[in-house]
């Protein structure tokens, strides 16, 4: 397991405490819906409280985990954020089939080139002018220390580069294929020498860029002969280290690197996104009296969010809020953020949270609301059925942006800290007398 807390926050509050900020009123609902032939004139009470029950957040980064991310993000933002990609070739081939289908060794590399699919999202910025530069990164010692690959990206073991062509506002299309050309020299020696391949990628443009690539679509394809009627050689990525994992050997053949990720919080805030990519846990103490004795009808966590400085206007965040589906006796943070999803009820059958990520822009303040009336609707003090009083906060296209949002934690003012306002009615029985 891999990331790096950034801040605990035990507040040790208990809830009689948490309730004295508490504001609370409530409201008659006059309906006949609900038990038409027993109770016509009943009148239900909605009670409406504002809470600040938050009794423990944290932020920790380092997600998702390397080798598993589902965009790799190559990037540069002056001084201030350099991302960049690796995949490895760890298995070229030694020999070719001609014409006659006869196995011949490879003597030679012609047209050589490193395929890789760039995946154009509403994210992505890719000014005129971008071009991705291919570098020999096989080094020796640890080869996944980011030190290290980051020193191999020199003029000397530089393999090629080509230009990302440029595309209009309306176009639409989803994926570019690029293909980068390699030496043919450095190829066959590599062959002849049964040695891997290992192609780091860097983007360089006049202004900020961020390029997403494809962690799988990619290969090394070349023609072994000049006869076109011999077909042309490729391979995808494959790692052969580390030699005793290999569920790691799988997640290694591609991964990002960060020589310059985006800066950590500082203060009492709670961090979601960025590079390393940071998620937030908050957990909750919520009064038995509601979750237990109470239907839900709405609840809205409300977050203050401190603007982050350094983003375009147009940058938008996608925020995704998730249930935490395990249980208490998996004590390790990182584990829960891990196991945290957008589940459904086990009462009602409905997702617990938003399905579509909620739009938060980094530089803005203010209130930011979250619905979560479902998901506080599972939690019960007296069975085991619904899940953690937790919710996770984390973003879409996770470690493939830079984009990250703050919000004040339950250690800043008291104005500032998180609150969840809950409307809700006490369950009534409506048997016949």
């Amino acid at each position: 397991m891999t990331g790096s807390p950034v801040s605990r926050r035990p507040l040790f509050l208990v809830v009689a405490a948490a309730l004295l900020g508490t504001a609370a009123c409530s409201e008659d609902l006059a309906t006949t819906e609900n038990c038409p032939a027993l109770c016509p004139e009943q009148s239900l009470d909605v009670e409406q409280v504002e809470l600040q029950p938050v009794t423990e957040d944290t932020t920790i980064a380092g997600f998702p985990l390397r080798g598993t991310e589902n965009r790799l993000l190559a990037a540069r933002a002056g001084d201030s954020l350099d991302a960049r990609v690796v995949y490895r070739f760890d298995s070229l081939p030694r020999f070719y089939r001609n014409a006659a289908l006869d196995s011949l060794p490879i003597t030679q590399a012609l047209e050589p080139v490193v395929e890789v699919i760039i995946l154009r999202r509403t994210e992505s910025l890719v000014p005129a002018g971008t071009t991705v530069e291919a570098y020999d990164v096989d080094v020796a010692g640890e080869d996944t220390s980011t030190a290290l690959l980051a020193a191999a990206f020199t003029p000397a073991r530089l393999l090629g580069t080509i230009a990302v062509p440029e595309r209009p506002a309306s176009d639409t299309t989803t994926a570019d294929t690029l293909r980068i050309p390699l030496p043919p020299a450095t190829l066959v020696r590599k062959i002849n020498t049964d040695s891997v391949l290992r192609v780091g990628l860097r983007v360089v443009a006049p202004s900020e860029v961020r390029v997403r690539f494809s962690p799988t679509s990619a290969r090394v394809a070349f023609r072994a002969v000049a006869d076109t009627a011999v077909a042309r050689l490729a391979v995808g990525p494959l790692s052969k280290t580390p030699a005793s994992n290999a569920q790691l050997r799988i997640d290694l053949s591609s991964f990002m690197i960060l020589p310059r990720g985006t800066p950590a919080p500082v203060g009492p805030v709670l961090a979601v996104g960025g590079l390393p990519a940071r998620r937030s846990l908050l957990r909750f103490a919520v009064p038995p009296s509601i979750t237990d004795s109470s239907v839900i009808l709405r609840a809205t966590l409300v977050l203050t969010q401190r603007p982050v400085r350094g983003y375009l206007a147009s940058d938008t965040l996608r925020l995704e809020p998730l249930a935490v589906v395990t249980s208490d006796v998996v004590r390790d943070v990182t584990r829960r953020m891990l196991f945290a999803t957008n589940t459904t009820s086990p009462f009602t059958g409905s997702p617990v949270l938003p399905l579509n990520p909620l739009a938060v822009v980094p530089s803005d303040s203010g209130e930011f609301e979250v619905p979560m009336a479902t998901l506080v609707g599972t939690w019960r003090a007296s069975n085991a059925i619904g899940y953690l009083p937790e919710l996770v906060l984390a973003t879409s296209f996770e470690g493939a942006s830079p984009l990250q949002a703050h919000f004040f934690s339950a250690e800043a003012p008291l104005a500032l800290r998180p609150k969840l306002r809950i409307s809700f009615i006490r369950r009534i029985n409506f048997s016949i007398p």
